[in-house]
């Protein structure tokens, strides 16, 4: 019987790191995929401004994301300092689009959030509306979700049980989204 308990168990542990070994595998080929792009577009840019005069770079895009994962506290420290997301992330994204007002920026938000932003959004900026939800429709998020329930992930983790990669179903989707976000704007533009 506990022979069998044993075989079991290491079978589930070699499951679970297969499922994390092809989620690392998908992460890390959609960022080559992401790095090649950008290599084959630079030396495509690098290609045009040779043979025109015009050798000034284009604009930079950036991209910001805010969506409310109910973050507990400030970097896993318990509590240290009381978390809010108005605070912490409407309030720091508005004081960097005030900063760079000039600069174009793409933001990703929920509709929930736009009331806040309204006052500050130029010509500059261009909203895209991401509800919180639209995570859960990641496609790797069952497997992502299997990994960060498993019982070896959480053995081997202690020390990630304060922090949002953790306790939220929704982090590690967004960590992945970001990725993709960022090779379409580099598609759309380079």
């Amino acid at each position: 019987e506990v022979d069998r308990k044993n075989q079991c168990m290491g079978y589930q542990q070699r499951l679970a790191l297969a499922f994390f070994l092809i989620l690392v595998i998908i992460v890390l080929t959609i960022t080559f995929e992401v790095y090649i792009f950008s290599l084959q577009r630079l030396d495509a840019r690098r290609q045009q401004l040779t043979n025109t005069q015009d050798t000034k770079p284009r604009d930079i895009t950036f991209l910001a994301t805010i969506l409310n994962l109910k973050r507990r506290d400030h970097w896993g420290q318990g509590g240290s300092k009381p978390y809010s997301f108005l605070s912490d992330y409407i309030t720091g994204l508005i004081n960097l689009l005030q900063l760079l007002s000039t600069e174009h920026f793409r933001v990703g938000i929920e509709h929930r959030y736009l009331l806040y932003l309204k006052p500050y959004v130029t010509k500059n900026i261009e909203l895209n509306f991401i509800e919180v939800e639209d995570l859960r429709s990641f496609p790797y998020y069952n497997a992502i979700e299997l990994i960060r329930n498993s019982n070896w992930w959480r053995r081997f983790t202690p020390w990630l049980s304060g922090v949002p990669q953790y306790y939220s179903d929704l982090y590690n989707p967004l960590v992945m989204q970001k990725i993709l976000w960022l090779r379409s704007l580099a598609r759309e533009d380079p």
